[in-house]
């Protein structure tokens, strides 16, 4: 499963981390490319719900049982 530069745009990230832990099978994968908020220079959409840093994004997988 690919999420390439939209998880910022969710309202429910959450949501959307624990539905693909869901649908996958055993030993599926889900890539989620975003942008890191903490880069120099980073220029937020004024249409993004959140950014995650790579320390948020690792806990909101976790939490959803990815390793």
């Amino acid at each position: 499963m690919l999420c390439y530069e939209a998880l910022y745009y969710f309202p429910d990230a959450a949501a959307f981390v624990r539905e693909a832990a869901r649908v996958l099978r055993p030993g599926g994968e889900v890539i989620i490319v975003s942008v890191n908020p903490s880069w120099p220079g980073f220029n937020p959409s004024p249409h993004s719900v959140r950014y995650y840093t790579v320390t948020e994004l690792r806990e909101l997988l976790r939490a959803a049982g990815f390793d």
